[in-house]
């Protein structure tokens, strides 16, 4: 439902609106946030409660918005004539404020849904970190609950043992919620995450195999001669099939500064001599060791502190001299202090800890190390600690003291700043932000890379499902692995000594006749030939054992987040055009509006046509995907090969909406996949490969696609990606001969741009889909460049087809064309002849039309040729291209 208030004097109106959003099957466990468009409008942490499955949340500058969590038990719904929709996890908004904009917004909610699972009764590895959820979990929960598989066919051990290693892997995974994906290609989605292996097994029962690079090889069994029955069948890639470069996007969960503090207390307990360090190692070298870790803290927009903590014994620290000049990290706080013998002191780090404090922050977050060993006892630190969390705990509103507790392995080292950053990070994350971005560092295998000539074989790799850099930049590794290696599959029959091999198992394969020995490889398929014999059929893959060297340092991932002003907004799309759709599978006359997003802010926009010279516009579509846009850095010349391997271009992007591209395979090249507009000329291209923060390569380029031709494209030649969205709108007023024009008007969550103050863009209706595509190869007396002559000119070209692209066609194959062919002849810039109906692919210009159309043969003949055909009384002609002869 909804309604509009509005005064008088002409001023906007204000829209209001009531509307239900299903989010996913429940119950679910804890809503975190909401997001609004890209804007985050609530967080907290809202938990399904005991009974009656719904919460109420008010959401500033929006409304009411009531959460159900899914449950079997909540109440009807009265906006929805009493309707339950129990299991539903759904938000209603109620009566939300819209302002201008007539259209609810687009929301999102981050939520956890972390089902249990029989194969982890006690939930032990069923959570990783605070919200993530381990994938293993995830797949037996879409098997049994989504796909009904008995838990018979389950085997549960394995799912076991790999949800203990994911875990202590912390492969933690969120899943997005975007569009209806089916079960399987979920489960192929969490399993290529973690690089698992889902096979059927002879004990009837699906098994979880994680592949690692962990086995010992002495204990893998051997295939040889006594087993095989027949010599094995092996084909390995070839070099120029792998890759040597991997870049991993996932989706960044990151943190919005909000002046938020990390304050580490560091404990020094030197209370005992037993506990006092070697004399050549103090305990500023541990402070130094935080050093390195204050600018990563800073770099994520907090501020940093630090409060050494000294349980102190007279007896021994204060005659040991225990203050070293160096200790000036972050704050000098080890000050001389007088005390009597035998005194334990802490008080004075009260006063130091405000001193620390940055007064302007909105929170602050104590980060604490605690080790329980040694003589951290209850009748030394213990209550020291006690009394100073309390201490906190009252001054201070916003505190939330994170501790974290690991014992020492060398106990005498009581205290040291154990929390690593991401933890830290983690355990500040406000909001559950998350964006694009690219794992850094990326996967690169050096070996295969010089094997190669140099040549970068990159190819993208995109795992939505993962939030941590490290996580992606594991995947990247595992994945090269494999596509750096030139591994063999192998097929062959065997004896019933292989029996017990399954799907995932590994072999050594040795076979003296081929110089093989102790190859590893995995089964991918066994299977019996027939019931009357013992042969047992197998293919494998040989185990990838590549050059890569697994990465354990990380750097700042490639994020884009388009940072945009506060309320931001134009009522004009600049970087847009309207194209003509030429054939792809109908001949219907249609045009496609190409726009990509200018301040980020734009949610989409409404297409405005007018057929009477724009005196008045109507709307004729709404738009909510924008085209990845940006422009060419450096020329691209039109003398590549049409399949482009060697030289590419490279683009800068205007937002992150780039990110949504991918690589794809060779033979997807050739289908409507991974299409661009290159200025005029349309493309598709193989592989993108991410330069720095916005710049591309673009390579493997399919040139001069469909109607258009290769053509050499200088500095800032504007490009957008069309990825494989072929369609246009068609309409009655786009007909032949007329001219058209159209207004881009965009729209956010708040605002909608003014029609008046849209730039207009026209274009005249060619018929472009009925259009036959220009012939290519036309040439005379067989060149296409500085051709002769001394008596007739004989005229070829290849043909194209509209539905098969770019194919050339032998001029002895019919059939050759479609529709009919007409040539111009051209001497001294004027027309001598024209000939029309031609039927042929072939043309001769004879001896004796030449000299009827000039008395004398010409120095010089330019022939102008065209394919054209006929549809409803309208002739339909390609673009001209042109040969030009001279007389010897």
């Amino acid at each position: 439902m909804s309604s509009k208030g509005g005064g008088g004097g002409g001023s906007a109106p204000v829209y209001y609106l009531s509307w239900a959003i299903g989010i996913c099957m429940g119950p679910i466990e804890t809503l975190w946030a909401v997001y609004q468009d890209d804007n985050l409008v609530w967080e907290g942490e809202l938990n399904c409660p005991e009974s009656g499955g719904k919460e109420t949340v008010a959401i500033e500058d929006l409304g009411t918005m009531d959460f159900y969590f899914g449950t079997e038990d909540h109440e009807p719904v009265a906006d929805f004539d009493n309707l339950c929709y129990r299991g539903l996890c759904f938000a209603h908004f109620k009566k939300c404020r819209l302002g201008n904009s007539n259209t609810p917004p687009v929301m999102s909610f981050v939520f956890s849904k972390n089902p249990s699972c029989s194969f982890d009764p006690m939930d032990a590895y069923k959570n990783i970190g605070e919200v993530d959820y381990n994938p293993v979990h995830a797949i037996w929960n879409a098997l049994r609950n989504y796909s009904g598989f008995p838990p018979e066919w389950i085997n549960e051990a394995s799912f076991l043992a790999a949800a203990e290693t994911i875990y202590t892997e912390s492969r933690g995974i969120q899943t997005i919620i975007s569009d209806r994906q089916t079960v399987l290609s979920y489960v192929e989605q969490v399993a290529t995450h973690i690089n698992a292996l889902l096979s059927y097994r002879s004990d009837g029962q699906l098994h979880l195999n994680l592949l690692r690079n962990d086995y010992d090889s002495e204990s893998i069994p051997i295939v040889d001669e006594n087993v095989l029955l027949e010599p094995p069948g092996i084909s390995r890639k070839s070099w120029i099939d792998t890759k040597n470069e991997i870049r991993v996007s996932y989706s960044q969960r990151y943190y919005t500064p909000k002046s938020v503090q990390i304050l580490y207390i560091v404990w020094i307990d030197e209370s005992e001599d037993a506990y006092w360090p070697d004399i050549s190692t103090t305990w500023t070298d541990d402070l130094a060791a935080a050093r390195a870790q204050k600018e990563e803290v800073e770099n994520a927009g907090m501020s940093f502190g630090a409060v050494t903590c000294h349980v102190l014994h007279d007896e021994y620290s204060i005659a040991r001299g225990i203050y070293p000049e160096s200790a000036d990290f972050p704050y000098d706080l080890s000050e001389y202090i007088e005390v009597a013998p035998g005194t334990l002191i802490v008080y004075f780090l009260l006063d130091a800890i405000y001193e620390v404090i940055d007064p302007s922050c909105e929170e602050l977050y104590v980060v604490s190390t605690v080790d329980n060993s040694g003589s951290m006892t209850t009748e030394t630190i213990e209550p020291l600690y006690s009394n100073l969390k309390a201490e906190l705990l009252a001054r201070f509103i916003n505190i939330e003291i994170v501790e974290h507790e690991e014992a020492r392995t060398d106990e005498r080292w009581l205290s040291w700043m154990t929390m690593d950053v991401d933890e830290a990070l983690e355990a500040l994350m406000n909001g559950y932000n998350y964006r694009k971005a690219v794992a850094s560092p990326i996967s690169i295998d050096i070996a295969n890379k010089d094997i190669q000539g140099g040549m970068t074989a990159s190819q993208s790799l995109s795992l939505p499902l993962f939030t941590k850099n490290r996580n992606a930049v594991w995947a990247g590794d595992e994945a090269l692995r494999q596509l750096s290696s030139t591994s063999a599959t192998v097929e062959f029959p065997a004896n019933r000594n292989v029996f017990r091999l399954e799907p995932g198992d590994l072999f050594k394969l040795s076979y003296a006749g081929y110089g093989i020995e102790n190859m590893i490889c995995r089964v991918t398929r066994i299977e019996e030939e027939d019931l009357t014999n013992e042969i047992i059929n197998i293919t494998a893959i040989e185990e990838a054992a590549g050059s890569i060297v697994p990465h354990n340092e990380y750097t700042e991932p490639i994020s884009h987040n388009v940072a945009v002003e506060s309320g931001t907004f134009v009522s004009t799309l600049p970087n847009s055009k309207i194209v003509e759709v030429p054939y792809l599978s109908a001949d219907t006359i249609a045009i496609k509006p190409i726009c990509a997003r200018y301040t980020g802010n734009e949610r989409g926009y409404f297409l405005y046509m007018s057929i009477d010279d724009g005196e008045s516009y109507s709307q004729v579509l709404t738009v909510t995907k924008f085209n990845a846009y940006g422009k060419l850095t450096v020329e691209y010349t039109g003398d590549t090969y049409t399949i482009d391997d060697e030289i590419g271009f490279y683009i800068e992007f205007s937002n992150n909406d780039f990110l949504g591209i991918n690589s794809i395979g060779r033979a997807d090249l050739f289908e409507a996949t991974n299409l661009a507009m290159l200025g005029d000329e349309l493309i598709s291209f193989q592989t993108i490969d991410i330069i720095s923060e916005t710049l591309c390569h673009i390579s493997g380029v399919f040139r001069g696609r469909f109607d258009t031709v290769k053509a050499t494209h200088s500095v800032d030649t504007e490009f957008f990606f069309l990825g494989d969205d072929t369609t246009g709108l068609a309409h009655s007023s786009l007909v032949f001969g007329a001219d058209r024009i159209f207004k881009f008007v965009p729209y956010s969550i708040s605002k909608m741009g003014d029609l008046s103050r849209a730039t207009e863009q026209s274009i005249a209706i060619a018929g472009r889909a009925k259009k036959p595509y220009i012939p290519w190869n036309f040439a005379a007396n067989g060149v296409d460049s500085n051709a002769l002559y001394t008596t007739d000119i004989v005229l070829t070209w290849d043909a194209r087809i509209r539905d098969q692209d770019w194919v050339s066609y032998d001029t002895v194959v019919l059939p050759t064309h479609e529709g009919s062919f007409e040539i111009e002849v051209y001497v001294s810039d004027n027309l001598v002849r024209t000939t029309t109906a031609i039927d042929a692919v072939t043309w001769t210009y004879t001896e004796a039309m030449n000299l009827a159309d000039n008395t004398t043969l010409a120095d010089e003949v330019e022939f102008r040729l065209v394919n054209y055909r006929e549809s409803g009384g309208i002739r339909y002609s390609s673009d001209q291209t042109a040969v030009s002869v001279e007389k010897e």
